[in-house]
Order: C-alpha cells, then sequence, then structure tokens
C-alpha cells in the first residue's frame, strides 16, 4: 500500500492506495458507486472505507455542461440524464446549474460501442445515440417514445430512432435532423451560439419570457446562465423609435412578469372596461420586451406595423389607434364576429368598413 496526501475518508483519516485484489471483494462495496471493490482502490482501514481509484475524482469536465465543472458530492436525487432517483451516495452536479448527473450516467464512456456503426452525440443528452431496431427484443418493455415531439410510433411506422438505452431517451431521426443543435440571437450578442439542451426536470426560466417550458428543451449559452426556450429562440426582433435598445417580440410571457411599462398610465380613464375587454383578454401574454433594461410593452401598446396585408381581405389593412364609425355604439369585428372597443387599436380597410381585432390578424404581425 501506498500513502497519499490527496484524499481523506470522512472521518479525514488519511486513505491509502490498495493494487492488490482483496479475498472477501465481492462483499466489500465502492462507497461512492456501490460495486465490489476491484484494485486500484483508496481504503481508510480504521474506517473501513472504500473508494474506487477511478471514482475518487472529484470533479469532471463534462461535454454536455462545458460551462462549469461537475463536482463529486453527497446526494441523493434525480438524475437530469436518466431521470431515476440516484440509489447511490454522490452525485456528480453543478451547484450553480442545479445540474445532477448520478455516477453511472456521468462516467458513462461517449465511445461508440464494438459493432455498432450507427451512433451520434446530440446536444439534447450527455450519452451517445445509438441507431434503435424497435423490432428487438430488448424494446418489448420500453416505451419507445420522441422526446423532441412527443409521439409514440408502432414499429409499422417506419419511423427510424436513435436512442440511449439506459436513461430511456429517444429521438426521431426525422426530428434530430428538423431540431437546430446551435442558433445565434441578437438576445444573446456577446458569447456567440446558443446550443440544445434538453433537461427532463429543468426549473429554471427563459430569459425572455420567463415562463418554464414543460418540454424541457432550450436554447443554452456554454459561457453563462443565460437560456432561451424553444418559442422564444424564433422570435421577431425591432428597434422602437421611443426607447433606446432592441425589443423583442414575446408570444407568451410569464403571467408574473406581464406588467406593462405604459399600460397603467395610457388607459386609466373613464372607460375603464378596457381593462376587461376581449380585446386585452386575448393579447394578454404578448409582449414587446426589452432584455438590456427589462422594459415591456402590451402588445396593443407597442409598435405594431402601420400596414398589413390579411389573406382573408382583398386590400391592404390600416393600424388606427381608434374607430367609431356610426353612432349606433355596435362595433364588431368582421373576422371573428363578436365585439370590439372602439377606442382600442384595430386594422381597418377603410373603403370596405372592415375592421379586425388585432389578435385576429396576429398571425400576420
Amino acid at each position: 500500500m501506498e500513502i497519499t496526501q490527496q484524499y481523506f475518508c470522512p472521518q479525514q483519516h488519511v486513505l491509502l492506495v490498495n493494487h492488490s485484489e482483496i479475498g472477501n471483494a465481492n462483499q466489500i462495496t465502492c462507497q461512492i458507486c456501490e460495486s465490489s471493490v476491484v484494485a486500484p482502490f483508496y481504503v481508510c482501514d480504521t474506517c473501513k472505507y472504500y473508494v474506487h481509484k477511478s471514482c475518487k475524482i472529484k470533479k469532471i469536465n463534462h461535454p454536455f455542461h462545458p460551462s462549469h465543472p461537475l463536482s463529486l458530492t453527497p446526494k441523493n436525487a434525480l438524475c437530469d440524464s436518466c431521470g431515476q432517483y440516484s440509489r447511490k451516495s454522490y452525485m456528480f452536479s453543478c451547484i450553480e446549474c442545479r445540474l445532477s448527473f448520478d455516477v453511472d450516467c456521468a462516467l458513462m464512456s461517449n465511445s461508440c460501442p464494438q459493432g455498432q456503426k450507427h451512433c451520434i452525440q446530440h446536444s439534447t443528452h450527455p450519452h451517445l445515440l445509438l441507431l434503435v431496431d424497435t423490432t428487438d427484443t430488448i424494446y418489448k418493455n420500453i416505451h419507445v417514445r420522441c422526446f423532441a415531439c412527443q409521439s409514440k410510433d408502432s414499429p409499422s411506422d417506419d419511423q427510424v430512432y436513435y436512442g440511449c438505452n439506459r436513461c430511456k431517451y429517444f429521438l426521431h431521426k426525422q426530428c434530430i435532423d428538423q431540431l437546430q443543435q446551435q442558433i445565434q440571437t441578437f438576445a444573446h450578442p456577446n458569447h456567440g451560439c446558443l446550443s440544445l439542451r434538453m433537461i427532463k426536470f429543468y426549473l429554471g426560466k427563459c430569459f425572455l419570457c420567463k415562463s418554464k417550458d414543460p418540454r424541457a428543451f432550450y436554447y443554452e449559452c456554454q459561457q453563462c446562465n443565460f437560456r432561451l426556450c424553444m418559442d422564444c429562440n424564433v422570435i421577431g426582433v425591432l428597434k422602437y423609435k421611443y426607447h433606446d435598445h432592441l425589443l423583442f417580440f414575446v408570444k407568451k410571457m410569464s403571467p408574473a412578469f406581464e406588467q406593462c411599462n405604459i399600460y397603467n398610465t395610457c388607459f386609466q380613464s373613464s372607460f375603464m372596461s378596457i381593462n376587461v375587454s376581449n380585446e386585452f383578454q386575448k393579447t394578454e401574454s404578448f409582449r414587446f420586451h426589452c432584455c438590456d433594461c427589462d422594459f415591456k410593452l402590451h402588445l396593443l401598446c407597442g409598435p405594431l406595423p402601420r400596414i398589413i396585408k390579411y389573406k382573408g381581405h382583398v386590400h391592404s389593412l390600416l393600424l388606427v389607434d381608434s374607430f367609431i364609425e356610426d353612432s349606433s355604439g355596435e362595433y364588431n369585428c368582421d373576422i371573428c364576429e363578436t365585439e370590439r372597443n372602439p377606442r382600442i387599436r384595430i386594422y381597418c380597410c377603410g373603403d370596405c368598413k372592415y375592421f379586425a381585432h388585432v389578435h385576429c390578424v396576429i398571425s400576420e404581425l
């Protein structure tokens, strides 16, 4: 045995390195991976504390999480790779990002198995994804479901899957081809591309819409904690003449962050029914959002295009702040045929007396 000054047992005794096998090894388990002890291993004879030499790695740099090293910590939690509750006493974790892998998932080899020609490394999973033969008997008790589109196909559908059997993680080849593994966005210009990631139990929020994406797919900066959900990675960006920074069009802002910087001053008037009007109920989650100073505008308060072309009408539609065409007191949208508030912005064709709620032409904006 040799003495090492590098590692200690929980009672702070110096660990010795043993290079020889021991007779009752099948009855002694490693304190970290909990499998039978094989040489070389560390041992504290006083405490009967045994750890494989390969398991006594305090930190690893994992390609799935390059922004921070993963530290070996005493912990029992759900593994963010396989989704199973770790039965072992230690996990590799990034405390800053609240990310944890069990020991087996963290140290699993990323080399293509011998005889397996079809394997890929995808940015959404820490392990290699192998070509799946769904007719193989090993998949009889496994629900092969694509994590991207959430669909489960029968073997007769001829869908090609890649997957990790250990983690029960599968993706259609078609979905892999459609998912951009890296994107560039004006919302985060300083650190280059964002990489596509997938965490089954992700607790963070999208930087733009402040929502948690139930699909757990998101785009992440490898140099900081900036993240975008799948909806916000394709949002529009514009320059507003009354604001110094770029504004991003967010379709589904989290309710806790919805407050508009203009709404409370612009619409506190005698027609308070606007607060509960159909127009505001239908557009309450839409925001123009500034990443630099958290400035937010409700859709009806923000910089909408002045003229749009709507497929349901022959002429272009013009944005107007209000339109009271007669004194009858009855004002309707010609698309959904429901009541509209004449004091709220609409799109209209003056020649045809054609009127449309902003939310009814949202797909054209």
